[in-house]
């Protein structure tokens, strides 16, 4: 019982861990693509 609760509380550590990666990823990538956007229209 102790080893499968271990089990699951690590494998949810990863996930949150992966989820956040991805988040991140995410913000960075589209935020990153925004902000070029919003450049790109105060320039011109």
């Amino acid at each position: 019982m102790m080893q499968f609760t271990f089990k699951m509380v690590w494998l949810l550590t990863w996930w949150v861990y992966y989820t956040c990666l991805g988040v991140v990823y995410l913000y960075e990538r589209f935020g990153y693509a925004a902000l070029m956007c919003e450049r790109k229209n105060l320039i011109s």
